[in-house]
């Protein structure tokens, strides 16, 4: 992913609904609660595959505006592309962008790898709960005070 460097665009994923698989290195510094927040995105407004998604997303961190948007697109049914910027002027970037991305996995051979791995990830909660709908887990730890 470091190949497709763009001015204005802060962070590209490779992810699933629950994980992230890959994430280039960025000048920035994505906290722990805006992951959670990106996953819980793609998790309640991207449901339809084949769809491109353009959502603004608030990360004061990031952009002096406090906003970004943030570009999905499922590869796979599985597999999706997530990519942050700054200005909407960027979108046909993106979009060319993510479809580098999906060749460069298909010709290195590791979508199909990528789809292998997640389809068998124990991470994902409809696999950790038979015969459940659940779409987000949250993790307690009682040995933190």
């Amino acid at each position: 992913m470091e190949l497709y460097q763009e001015d204005g665009i802060f962070f590209k994923m490779v992810m699933t609904r629950h994980n992230i698989i890959a994430m280039d290195n960025s000048d920035f510094d994505l906290r722990p609660e805006d992951v959670n927040s990106l996953l819980a995105l793609v998790n309640t407004k991207f449901k339809i595959q084949g769809t491109d998604y353009i959502n603004p997303f608030c990360v004061p961190s990031i952009s002096p505006s406090g906003y970004i948007t943030v570009y999905f697109r499922f590869i796979t049914p599985l597999i999706g592309v997530m990519i942050l910027f700054e200005k909407l002027e960027l979108v046909p970037t993106c979009v060319q962008m993510c479809q580098k991305i999906e060749i460069t996995l298909e010709d290195a051979d590791l979508l199909k790898t990528l789809t292998k791995y997640c389809e068998q990830l124990p991470l994902e909660p409809e696999k950790l709960i038979e015969g459940s709908s659940l779409e987000n887990i949250i993790a307690f730890n009682s040995q933190l005070s």
